[in-house]
């Protein structure tokens, strides 16, 4: 098995420096990014489609944990400037005693079971209600958009005598985003946008 994991990672290396791996054909993408205005916050869901390539898929039926970050900026405009970041961190792991997948979210602090690898793929792709913004944080005069990236983390890796990996790889090096559109500050302070 050791084996044919450093097979499998040396020939997708090769391919990609060779450019044998076409970009595009299975893109990781921000789909469904809508915003929803909360009585104190402001709050984004989204969906992170093609995000688990059939060698990830691989990987993560070995035990190893997968990792993956979801980051949220806040960009007030005109300017483009960050004024708040949200990072949240969704852990894959197999837990072979149980016989099942672990998605482990954090924030919030939450723990979720399944049987079946493709129910622990999808929930660990869904995110739902993430706080992006305190409304207290917002000027009314200002504009602001919402910029969604989707990272993979680095893992060690047992059959690679627990080398680390960047987990990148297989995204070929190509991280997601996507940006609503821009809102007035106070129309997501007074609650009156329409969820998108």
């Amino acid at each position: 098995m050791n084996f044919i994991l450093a097979l499998l990672a040396a020939a997708k290396s090769i391919g990609m420096a060779a450019g044998i791996v076409t970009a595009g054909k299975s893109d990781v993408i921000i789909v469904q990014p809508r915003i929803i205005i909360a009585p104190r916050e402001i709050r984004l869901s989204c969906v992170l489609s093609n995000a688990w390539p059939a060698d990830l898929k691989k990987l993560a039926r070995t035990g190893t944990d997968i990792i993956l970050y979801l980051i949220i900026e806040t960009r007030r405009n005109p300017g483009n400037t960050v004024v708040g970041r949200v990072t949240v961190e969704r852990r894959l792991q197999y837990d072979a005693v149980a016989r099942s997948y672990i998605v482990i979210s954090n924030p919030p602090a939450d723990t979720a079971d399944f049987g079946a690898l493709d129910s622990a793929l999808i929930a660990s792709v869904t995110f739902d209600n993430v706080p992006a913004m305190p409304k207290a944080s917002l000027d009314a005069g200002a504009e602001y958009s919402f910029v969604i990236y989707g990272v993979l983390g680095t893992t060690k890796v047992e059959a690679l005598d627990n080398s680390g990996i960047d987990l990148m790889y297989f995204w070929n090096y190509r991280r997601p985003m996507a940006e609503t559109e821009r809102f007035r500050g106070s129309v997501l302070k007074e609650g009156k946008a329409a969820s998108r």
